[in-house]
């Protein structure tokens, strides 16, 4: 891994508003390994997964927000995820106690809470609280079974609690060529269209 002082930011910013695919990729990518070593460093107790949720909350606002950067990215990137922290701390408070994730061999009450946890938690669009915990597993289900074959197998392997070496291994048989930066703005399209297909459902309700 690159040193962090060797690393143009500035550089990778400029290419990736010029539209250089994989200069967005790599941008990505280095953003993901800075907040991922900050991550486990401040947020303790939670799950792997909760984690990699909140890591990837933290790269899609980024990805949204690039237009707004002018320059020194990672700073950017910083403040986003020391106010998702924020948030995951506070919302803490108000359910200790209670596990996010179970382990395997979990029931399925447990693979709800999961399932809720798993894209569709965001504080941007908490509109997945007003669904009946049942409904809203059957309408996550049938939401992913619409999806391309990537992000249907990212998504089944969640819900199945796999690691997330599983769920890389897995997806990559679909994409043998696919780069690891490449892979984390797939995902990052997979959960936008999940939450894209749920927030429809729901308007339409």
């Amino acid at each position: 891994m690159a040193n962090p002082r060797q690393i143009n930011w500035n550089q990778l910013l400029r290419q990736t508003k010029r539209g250089d695919q994989s200069a967005q990729n790599e941008l990505c990518d280095k953003i993901r390994v800075r907040l991922w070593a900050n991550l486990q460093y401040t947020v303790k107790r939670e799950s792997s997964q909760v984690l990699e949720d909140l890591l990837h909350d933290c790269l899609e606002i980024f990805i949204e927000k690039l237009d707004r950067i002018d320059s020194n990215p990672q700073y950017y990137a910083d403040r986003i995820l020391r106010n998702k922290v924020g948030d995951l701390l506070r919302l803490r408070k108000g359910r200790r106690g209670i596990p996010l994730m179970a382990d395997k061999g979990q029931d399925s009450s447990q693979q709800i809470g999961a399932a809720t946890e798993l894209d569709t938690a965001d504080p941007e669009s908490d509109f997945t609280r007003s669904l009946e915990t049942d409904e809203l597993m059957d309408q996550l289900l049938n939401a992913i079974k619409k999806m391309d074959p990537f992000c249907r197998a990212f998504f089944l392997a969640r819900l199945e609690n796999r690691d997330t070496e599983e769920i890389k291994n897995i997806v990559n048989k679909l994409d043998p060529e696919l780069k690891r930066s490449a892979y984390y703005v797939r995902v990052l399209r997979c959960r936008r269209k999940l939450r894209k297909i749920l927030k429809a459902y729901l308007e339409e309700r």
